[in-house]
Order: structure tokens, then sequence, then C-alpha cells
């Protein structure tokens, strides 16, 4: 039960490269005078921000802060303004997008006739619009698409789904 209180700074304290690319790495970082990951971090905050480093306002260990200075390739310089600007039109088309999603959930949800029967009638206005544009394009495609329609009512009325039970069906079906 006696747990050995080992911290991150131990195990990096103890490491040696064994691998040719470990030995590799290691011999890169010895000879760019990183010895520690605060060098490596504080290196890389002043190629960011310019030699000096003193408009950086981020700490050394933040590292996500760091990565977000990087543009999307990772090679380009970007001021903390930009990073903010960014940054906030980030978090709003995540709230957009957040808000969006809520609106679909709730609108899905909704069980009532009234309302289906108004959403029913908004997708035959739309669709009533599309054909008059259509119409004014192509004069025989509509008139396609409106036979096409009447013979898919055709079907549903004679489907068994209504029985064929109305006098408009036993008229068809005696054709």
């Amino acid at each position: 039960k006696d747990k050995m209180n080992i911290d991150r700074e131990d195990l990096v304290g103890k490491f040696e490269a064994t691998t040719d690319f470990e030995k590799e790495v290691a011999d890169a970082l010895e000879k760019a005078g990183a010895e520690s990951e605060k060098d490596i971090a504080r290196w890389e905050r002043a190629e960011l921000m310019g030699e000096d480093g003193a408009d950086a306002d981020i700490n050394a260990d933040d590292d996500d802060a760091m990565a977000a200075l990087d543009d999307d390739l990772g090679g380009n310089r970007i001021s903390l303004e930009e990073y903010k600007k960014r940054h906030g039109e980030l978090a709003k088309m995540r709230a957009l997008m957040f808000y969006e999603e809520q609106k679909r959930h709730h609108i899905n949800k909704i069980k009532s006739k009234k309302y289906r029967k108004i959403r029913k009638k908004q997708r035959e206005r739309r669709s009533e619009a599309e054909k008059e544009a259509a119409a004014e394009e192509d004069p025989d495609l509509v008139r396609e698409l409106e036979e096409k329609e009447e013979m898919e009512r055709m079907k549903e009325r004679m489907s068994l789904r209504h029985k064929n039970t109305s006098k408009w069906a036993k008229q068809q079906l005696r054709r």
C-alpha cells in the first residue's frame, strides 16, 4: 500500500536516450542550448513573439496558449491581438452552432398537430415557389414533375394504407 510519490520531474531527470532517434533529438537539443523544458518554452516564445519576447503575456507552462499562437500550418507568427480576435470568432461560431443545435432539437421534439400542419404548409409554399421559378426556366420539366406527383398520389391513395375503401379508389380499381 506504500505508494511511491514519483512526479514528472523525477522521470524526466532519470531519462536517458537509448534509441538512435532519441539520441539524435537529445544531441539537437543540446546543440540548440535547450537543456530543460523551460528553456525550450522560452526559446519558442521568443521565436513566436519576436527576439525579445517582451510583449508576451503568456505563461511558459501554458502549452495550449503557445500552440494557439501558431497558425494552421505552424509557421507564421501572429500577434496577440490577432490571437484574441481569432479566439473570439471561434467562440462566437461555437455558440451559434450550439444554439442552432438546441433549436433543431427543440423543433424535432414538438409533437403537436397544429405545429406539424404549419410546418407542412410552409414546406408546400416553399416547393410551390421553387416550381414557379422552374416553370419560368423549363415548362416541360414542370409538367413532368406534376405528372410524377400525380402518379405518386394515385399510388398512395390505392395502397393498403388507405384500404381502398374510398369512392375514388374503388373507381380507380374498376378501370
